[in-house]
Parts: C-alpha cells; sequence; structure tokens
C-alpha cells in the first residue's frame, strides 16, 4: 500500500553519482607509462644494438677497445724511448726557448730564397737564440739515434680532455734543428746538418703508436718541417754520399711508418669509452650536443639529452659502425681511399643521426695531410737518391729517369706516388731537379711547388734540387732595422 499522498508527484529513484577520479587516475598513468614504457623499450633495443655494433667491430677488428689497444703495445725501454728524451731535454726549468715571432717573420719572409745563404743579421738572431740552450742542443742533435718512441698518457676518462701538453712540445724541438740544420749549411758544415734533419725526422717515431688523431698531426708537421730543412741544406752546397744514405734510409723508414691507421683506431675506440662512460651513467652529454636541435622539437630533445641519455645513447651504434667502417677503410692503400672518405663525408652531412654529425671526425680534411706527408716523404727519399746518383756521375749529371737511379742500385724501384698509385714524377728544370707527388688534389700541375699553400688545389707535393751552380746564392738584405720589432 503506497504512502504517498493522492495527487503527489512520483520521484524517480536518484542513480548513484558516478565517482570520476579512477578514470582520471588511469589517464594519468596511462599518460605516464606511455612514455616510460617507450624509454624502456628504447634502452631494450639500444642494448641490443649496441652489442650488435661491438659484435661487428669485433669481427673487423678483434681488439679495437682503447685498454686493448694500449695494453698491447710492446714495452719500450726508457733508455730506448725517443719520447722520453724529448721530455729530458725540455725539462729543465721548462725553459722551452722558442724564436720570437714577430722578429722571425720579419727578419725571415716566407718568399726567402731556399738557396740564398742567410744573411749576417739572420745568423746572428739565430745564434743568439742558440746561445740559451747550451748542451740541451747537443742532445736534441742525437735524438736520431732512436728509431722508437712513445709518451706515456693519462688517457682521461672521457678521452677528448686527455692532456697531451708534451705532445706539443715536440714541436720546439723540431724549430731548433731546423734552425740548428740551417747554421750548420751556412758554415758549410753539410753532414752535420744533415745530422739534425734526421734528428727532426726521428721525432715523428714518438707518435706511431699515439692513439689521437692530434698525434698524427704534429707527426706530419715534424716530418714535413724535416724535410724542407733537407731542401735548403742540399740548396747550400753538396753533403757525402755516406750522410745522404743515412737521411734517405730514415726518410724511406718514416714513410712506412705514419701513424694514420693507428690514429683512427684511438678515435674509434676513445669515443666507445666516452659513450661507455656515459651509459654507466658516470659522463653526461650535456655540453656536447645542446643547442644542435634541428627546429623546436630537435632543440628540446637536445637540451633533454643530458637528463635522458638514452635519446641519444639509442643513436650511438650507428656511430660505431660509422668509425668502424672507416678504420677498414684506413687499412686501404692511400691511393684507393679518397673516393671512399669522400663518400663517408657526403653520408655524415646528410645523416639524420644527430650522434654522428656531432661527433664525426673531420676525416677527409685530416687524410689530405697523409696524403701530403707521404707524398713529401717519399718524394724527399727519391730526391735524395738523385742527388747520389749526381755525385757519383763522372760528368756530375742528373739521372734522365728515375729508371737510372734504380739501375744504380740508389733505389729497389720506380717508387708509386701513394695519392694515384702511377710511378712518382720527376723532372728536371732549368735550375735542377724536382721529385713530386701530384698531392691530394689528384691533379700533376708539372711540379708546382708552393710551401705555403701546400694544400691549395693547382699545387704538387714534392722536393727540389738546385744545380751546383745555383746553389749558395748572395744572401738578401735584411730589412732596415727599424723595421724589426723588438
Amino acid at each position: 500500500m503506497s504512502t504517498a499522498s493522492p495527487g503527489a508527484p512520483i520521484v524517480p529513484p536518484s542513480k548513484p553519482r558516478r565517482r570520476r577520479w579512477p578514470y582520471l587516475l588511469a589517464g594519468v598513468l596511462l599518460l605516464l607509462a606511455t612514455p616510460l614504457a617507450y624509454y624502456a623499450l628504447l634502452q631494450f633495443r639500444t642494448q641490443n644494438d649496441w652489442r650488435a655494433a661491438e659484435a661487428e667491430a669485433d669481427a673487423l677488428d678483434p681488439r679495437w677497445r682503447m685498454e686493448q689497444i694500449l695494453a698491447d703495445l710492446a714495452p719500450i725501454p726508457d733508455e730506448e724511448n725517443l719520447a722520453l728524451a724529448t721530455i729530458r731535454i725540455l725539462a729543465p726549468g721548462k725553459t722551452h726557448v722558442s724564436m720570437p715571432v714577430k722578429r722571425y717573420e720579419v727578419l725571415f719572409p716566407v718568399d726567402y730564397p731556399v738557396n740564398a745563404e742567410m744573411n749576417p743579421e739572420q745568423i746572428k738572431f739565430l745564434g743568439d737564440n742558440f746561445q740559451k740552450l747550451g748542451k740541451r742542443l747537443d742532445d736534441a742533435r742525437e735524438l736520431r739515434k732512436y728509431t722508437k718512441g712513445r709518451f706515456k698518457l693519462a688517457i682521461s676518462e672521457d678521452f677528448f680532455s686527455t692532456l697531451m701538453s708534451d705532445h706539443q712540445d715536440v714541436r720546439i724541438l723540431a724549430e731548433w734543428l731546423t734552425h740548428d740544420a740551417r747554421l750548420l749549411a751556412q758554415d758549410d758544415e753539410m753532414d752535420k746538418a744533415l745530422r739534425s734533419c734526421e734528428s727532426c725526422l726521428a721525432l715523428g717515431c714518438t707518435f706511431r703508436d699515439d692513439p689521437f688523431l692530434i698525434g698524427f698531426l704534429i707527426q706530419c708537421a715534424m716530418h714535413s718541417n724535416a724535410v724542407i730543412a733537407i731542401e735548403r741544406v742540399l740548396a747550400q752546397g753538396e753533403a757525402t754520399d755516406a750522410a745522404l744514405l743515412r737521411v734517405q734510409q730514415r726518410t724511406l723508414a718514416e714513410y712506412h711508418a705514419t701513424s694514420w691507421v693507428t690514429a683512427m683506431r684511438g678515435e674509434r675506440a676513445g669515443q666507445h669509452q666516452f659513450f661507455e662512460g656515459v651509459r654507466a651513467g658516470k659522463l653526461s652529454l650535456k655540453g656536447w650536443t645542446n643547442g644542435r636541435g634541428d627546429g623546436f622539437f630537435g632543440a628540446l630533445t637536445e637540451g633533454g639529452g643530458h637528463l635522458f641519455p638514452g635519446i641519444y645513447l639509442n643513436q650511438y651504434p650507428d656511430l660505431l659502425r660509422h668509425n668502424s667502417a672507416l678504420v677498414e677503410i684506413s687499412k686501404l692503400p692511400t691511393h684507393k681511399r679518397k673516393e671512399k672518405l669522400d663518400q663517408s663525408s657526403k653520408t655524415v652531412s646528410d645523416n639524420r643521426n644527430r650522434v654522428i654529425r656531432v661527433f664525426s671526425s673531420a676525416v677527409t680534411t685530416i687524410h689530405s695531410a697523409e696524403g701530403r706527408t707521404r707524398g713529401l716523404l717519399l718524394s724527399a727519399a727519391v730526391a735524395i737518391a738523385c742527388e747520389r746518383y749526381r755525385l757519383q756521375h763522372p760528368q756530375r749529371s742528373w739521372p734522365g729517369t728515375l729508371e737510372d737511379v734504380v739501375k744504380k742500385g740508389m733505389l729497389d724501384e720506380v717508387p708509386r706516388d701513394p695519392v694515384d698509385n702511377q710511378a712518382l714524377r720527376f723532372r728536371t728544370t732549368k735550375e735542377g731537379i724536382v721529385v713530386y707527388s701530384i698531392g691530394p688534389d689528384g691533379s700533376d700541375d708539372g711540379g708546382k711547388i708552393d710551401r705555403n699553400n701546400s694544400n691549395h688545389p693547382g699545387v704538387d707535393v714534392g722536393m727540389r734540387l738546385w744545380t751546383v751552380n745555383l746553389r749558395r746564392q748572395r744572401a738578401l738584405p735584411a730589412p732596415a732595422e727599424r723595421e724589426v720589432p723588438n
């Protein structure tokens, strides 16, 4: 029986109110879980891809990691280590005597003829600077006796910040030795001058095992300085066959022992060490990638890369593959590398992988230095053999071809230009001869040598020798004293 009064409106029973917060919570959790799940998936995929890239590197080049590279180096006794000898020579008080740059540039202009004597002002300038060296210069002259060397490196955890002050100091010794050769040639001490050149060449062996591209570039500089000094010495007079033979042999030894492959393997190993540190949480990507994004989202991604390194770590395996491919290219003969390196460089510029774009080295440019240096060393060795041929010829005549030098037993064969694998070029000129490589531009420019623009197109790489009557020409006068800065 109803209790409602007659005529009262019928009110339907109220429905229970839905609770919305569980749905909101689920939505929030889903919103949070999606990126976290993606990040977890990214880490899983990165780990697998990382292992695969390492396995590929292992198959191509076993023992490629930094600790393995260093462990595989044969020990060098301290008394045989040229690198330690350079440190001992330079150590006293760290008074590294280097030529005052402004004054030197005025007294020795870049266009000063190689076959001209030094003027009194130049002689005095060098003599005054060398007077400060004392016995250290004598010790530097004896570095030619060393055939191996290696600096002891404390490689930093991130590889890139490793201190290499001793590496750079070798340049000072090269400066001493090349200018010492100038002074000795001026005094007609030709054999002694060549010994100083040989010691400068020897400095390059300190970088044969060096796992840094900067070490390779310093080695190139040492070799270049030495060849230029040899050219100047032989433009001042005549040395004995025995002295020439020693320098020829040392030049060939350095030609066959450049550290290009060693440096490329070291670069790969060092970058791997860095990214392993990032993956382990010991190192940060902060400062390496910021500001390199493409547009707003790219910048946002890179700005957070150091907080969420997985964003970049998932791209690293492709960088490792890229570096492994570069190492394999580097193992090829010089003339087979350029096309592949050019293609690799184009791949980097077009690559959407930011890690590859940020961390790839300027390999093509550095490889040009390798081609120039090897061409220069080989040309110098062959030019010295031509000088020996001339000295032993009854009429003191230059060889007609390099085959003549081979027949005399002063070369085993006509060498191949490292750039294009063709016979090394040889030309007689109105001044004497030039032996040359076509250089990194791949063009035969007729033996045009330009020491100040050796990396420019239209220039070859090589060594010139003058006929005897054009050697040791009259010195050019020095600039007025007021033009020489203090």
